[in-house]
């Protein structure tokens, strides 16, 4: 939370700035914000005012919100607009659209946006409207960095930037230190202090940074023991483990061994289909399995699902580190939803009766589960049985991940009547159970399973009760 009142950078050529208003953006150049400090920048910036008050200026001004700019774009569903005059950096986001959300960072109420932010924001809301219903395809992940983030902490070691480092600090022990003298004189005066004001003239002043403080924090401590201090031994495991990092422990970064022992680059475009290649040869399926399942998330088991999935999505994967160092499939292209692979219906074993598993998607968006059953001509299972009777009827029971609930109950087909007994209710040949949802699945992979109990019985003689499962594999957004 540190936005303040002004944007830049704007993208002058987007729609939010043109329709359905027209909105000519009154410019101006102003100071740099000290917090940038980036070569190149100059010492002023081209920026157009957004709130008539802002929080620096003395008023009582909500501060306004600005996401991370870092992994920001490795998501197809992402645009930058604009950034805006805040404490982290140049390019953080106070304008910008994931999936269907839309960020509109700064804080004040229209009162006090000025007469272009005012159709500029009426802009936004029109525009955002284009992507109704259209689920972000990444998301961020808590604790996930990029590296991009080892690349600012490398540049941090530098003689150059520790020094800025170590001039920032002695400013700040200087404004510190002006302000307990200014304290000091009030007490010495007879004025009261707060409770807290008396507290910061006892409480110690922090020693300058480190030079290794910051990239000590993303390495694991094991790494960390091997080239502490060490900027040439630093920079070398870097370099030597660049192609294999991936998330460790909470804001840490790890390397991945077994990418690493296959000299794979988990971002190249090749990365899954050099997998899958892999797959095929005995030797090498545990290690690509594994690889495979850490870097998709998607539950294929057998060479040929792998290579069906990737196959039916070709073209369409992208990688996301800021998403959890993941191979995704761009939803967003026009293609439709991400298709899977034909055995993802798994079949109940062979026999008189025969259940699969689908989810669709109706007319009105929502889900609804289904469950087909096949039973060979000749046999017939039990819809209905008469109280007392000896016979068992057809059960479905599911399995639901988190975030998907029942809606209602089964819509199941009415039975046959059978000679045998009155209320005796039979069904025989092709049959379809639906049962609606409704929620959002988990993000990744998560399993619907559906336990069908029967018997089943043909004209002389009755199998014992049986119960198959079937599933269905939900990949969550």
């Amino acid at each position: 939370m540190c936005l303040d009142a002004h944007a830049h950078g704007m993208r002058v050529d987007h729609d939010i700035f043109h329709t359905p208003h027209a909105v000519e953006l009154t410019l101006e150049e102003r100071e740099t914000p000290a917090a940038y400090r980036r070569p190149g920048l100059g010492e002023t910036m081209t920026m157009w005012r957004v709130q008539t008050e802002g929080y620096s200026e003395g008023t009582d001004q909500l501060i306004g919100i600005v996401s991370s700019d870092k992994g920001f774009l490795d998501s197809p569903d992402t645009e930058w607009i604009s950034s805006g005059v805040n404490t982290k950096n140049s390019r953080a986001v106070a304008l910008g659209r994931h999936g269907n959300f839309f960020h509109w960072g700064f804080a004040a109420s229209p009162t006090y946006l000025t007469e272009e932010a005012k159709l500029v924001f009426v802009n936004a809301v029109h525009y955002i409207t284009r992507f109704d219903g259209q689920a972000p395809v990444a998301r961020k992940r808590e604790g996930v960095l990029i590296r991009e983030s080892l690349l600012d902490a490398m540049e941090s070691i530098t003689d150059l930037a520790y020094s800025r480092t170590l001039e920032r600090h002695e400013e700040w022990v200087r404004e510190q230190q002006a302000s307990r003298d200014e304290l000091r004189a009030r007490a010495e005066a007879g004025e009261a202090l707060t409770d807290y004001e008396a507290a910061s003239l006892e409480r110690p002043m922090p020693a300058p940074p480190g030079r290794f403080d910051y990239v000590r924090r993303l390495l694991p401590t094991d790494v960390w023991a091997e080239v502490t201090d060490d900027s040439k031994a630093i920079r070398g495991w870097v370099e030597g483990n660049w192609p294999y990092l991936r998330p460790g422990e909470r804001y840490q970064f790890a390397v991945d061994e077994e990418a690493k022992r296959l000299e794979l680059d988990n971002a190249r475009p090749d990365f899954l289909g050099r997998l899958i290649l892999l797959h095929g040869i005995p030797e090498y399926q545990d290690v690509s399995q594994t690889l495979l399942e850490r870097y998709t998330e998607r539950p294929f088991t057998t060479t040929a699902q792998w290579e069906r999935w990737q196959s039916a999505n070709a073209g369409r994967f992208f990688f996301t580190e800021a998403g959890g160092y993941l191979w995704l499939v761009d939803t967003t292209d026009g293609a439709g939803p991400e298709q899977l692979p034909d055995e993802e219906a798994s079949p109940a074993p062979s026999g008189p009766l025969v259940a699969t598993a689908s989810i669709v998607r109706r007319a009105d968006g929502g889900l609804e589960y289904v469950v087909d059953v096949d039973i060979r001509d000749g046999w017939h299972a039990y819809d209905r049985v008469p109280e007392g009777s000896a016979y068992v009827p057809l059960t479905l029971a599911l399995d639901l991940p988190p975030g998907i609930e029942q809606d209602g109950e089964w819509e199941r087909p009415l039975g046959l009547p059978s000679p045998e007994a009155d209320g005796l209710m039979v069904y025989e040949g092709a049959v379809r159970f639906r049962f609606r949802l409704k929620g959002r699945p988990p993000v990744g992979s998560s399993q619907v399973v559906c336990r069908v109990g029967y018997q089943v019985c043909e004209a002389d003689r009755c199998l014992q009760p049986a119960t198959e499962t079937v599933l269905w594999i939900l990949h969550g957004e």
